[in-house]
């Protein structure tokens, strides 16, 4: 399985694009990684766009809470964007897009990916 992300910051905002499939191997390091955003520089929101992703097991959502909580703690905002199919299918399996959506950061009670 194969995955991969890109990283692009503007200011205070970061993009990271992910795709391909994020299993047991890839999620723990994809969560770190967004971890280190927040604490390592000055960051206010992380766009994750999860448009181009295949597959994501409980791992990456996982990785994704974690990523959530820790980003939290140093005042930025993580989102998850563009999640489809199978994807947008285990976010809201697991209740994770209930407060990863950019409606959820708006305070609205419908999510969308």
């Amino acid at each position: 399985m194969t995955f991969v992300y890109t990283v692009n910051r503007q200011g205070r905002t970061v993009s990271v694009t992910a795709g391909g499939e994020m299993d047991v191997a890839a999620g723990g390091p994809f969560g770190s990684m967004l971890c280190r955003l927040a604490e390592s520089e000055p960051t206010e929101r992380i766009e994750v766009d999860l448009g181009a992703l295949r597959f994501m097991d409980s791992t990456g959502v996982a990785a994704l809470n974690r990523a959530y909580r820790t980003t939290g703690r140093h005042g930025c905002v993580l989102v998850v964007i563009r999640a489809t199919g199978v994807v947008l299918r285990v976010l809201e399996l697991t209740g994770a897009l209930t407060h990863l959506s950019p409606r959820a950061e708006a305070g609205t009670d419908q999510p969308s990916a």
